[in-house]
């Protein structure tokens, strides 16, 4: 799909953002102690937004579909903030486009629903991805092409600002003597850094494609023996479902304090924690660690997609930096694909 691009100055870009500021509460990349993080933008910190480099820590599902929740009544959307996300990468919008039909549609949860309607999306160019990244290798792209509603990407001393949607048009109504449709120069000059990027992502993931993704028939091969081999590092935490930007499984509490009254609550759920799938009279489908591990795997990339018609990785790489004991998807989904998985591969993995 081809987007209207504009440039905009540095200190036009800025102005924007504190006009929206005034309507809206933003949320955007900051460095923190372990990488980038969202945080939210006021004008005392306006100037330390990061829009290039990289995905952040946590992932925009966070903001609507978060990890705890009180259940009562779904909240009247005026009385709902208008949030806008920023710098929200392309392995985060396709996440977001399969947890719009997982939680959305016909049968849609209220509450997913209700936040989705509040969040303006202005997705931003990856220009320095980490070293667990592998977005090309799961067929998409370290540039957003569809899902926001404004794109921002910097280049010299501006951003080029694509414009996915009439929300993301409406941002920019105040600011129609700034915007100036790109030259040629400016938009070859976004493309190179866009194929740039793609190759510090193949350079990273040398072994080309990971197979067990939908289009890989007979995932995964060898089956009994790649759950035990595969598994066997798994400390069963549920880090890498916790960071995992499409992972959407959840229980209800319905304790109350004290003994008075109750709260309905809604926390997030991990496939790979044991008990996870105990069904009344204690029994349990995958008590062991080998399958629930397996279950991960082929929910992602088997039956979600037969349900969704999206994978449910998008190869931002999060569980692998989250993983306590080092397993690294990459090195799994080969395996499970049959393609083998070289030394300088595994001694890469362990020492990135």
């Amino acid at each position: 799909m081809v987007h209207e691009r504009y440039y905009i100055s540095k200190a036009h870009w800025h102005n924007a953002l504190t006009d929206w500021m005034r309507s809206h509460a933003l949320f955007g990349p900051m460095h923190g102690q372990t990488g980038l993080h969202m945080e939210k933008i006021t004008s005392d910190n306006l100037h330390s937004l990061v829009l290039d480099q990289c995905r952040t820590v946590e992932s925009p599902k966070d903001y609507l579909f978060p990890l705890l929740e009180e259940l009562a009544s779904v909240p009247a959307e005026s009385a709902m903030p208008v949030r806008i996300l920023l710098g929200v990468r392309a392995c985060d919008l396709k996440a977001l486009a399969f947890l719009d039909r997982a939680l959305g549609g016909p049968s849609a949860d209220p509450f997913y629903e209700a936040r989705r309607k509040r969040i303006v999306l202005v997705g931003s160019d990856c220009t320095q991805p980490r070293p667990s990244c592998f977005c090309v290798q799961a067929g998409g792209l370290p540039y957003p092409t569809d899902g926001f509603d404004l794109n921002m990407a910097k280049l010299w001393d501006g951003m080029v600002v694509e414009v996915g949607t009439e929300r993301g048009r409406v941002l920019l109504d105040n600011f129609d003597r700034a915007l100036k449709p790109t030259v040629k120069e400016e938009e070859a000059a976004q493309d190179k850094w866009r194929r740039e990027t793609v190759l510090r992502v193949n350079r990273g993931n040398p072994d080309g494609p990971v197979p067990g993704f939908p289009e890989s028939p007979g995932f995964p091969r060898g089956d009994a023996a790649f759950r035990e081999t595969a598994s066997a590092d798994c400390v069963e935490c549920g880090a890498c479902t916790a960071v995992c930007p499409t992972c959407h499984s959840y229980f209800f509490d319905l304790s109350g304090p004290g003994g008075r009254g109750f709260h309905r609550r809604r926390i997030a759920d991990s496939c790979l924690i044991p008990g996870y799938d105990r069904a009344a009279g204690g029994d349990e489908e995958r008590a062991s660690t080998a399958l629930r591990f397996r279950h991960r795997l082929v929910c992602k990339l088997k039956h979600q997609p037969e349900q969704t018609g999206l994978s449910g990785c998008t190869g931002c790489g999060r569980c692998i930096d989250a993983c306590p004991a080092g397993i690294d998807m990459r090195t799994v989904l080969r395996r499970a694909g049959g393609s083998p998985v070289s030394a300088e591969t595994r001694t890469e993995s362990a020492t990135t």
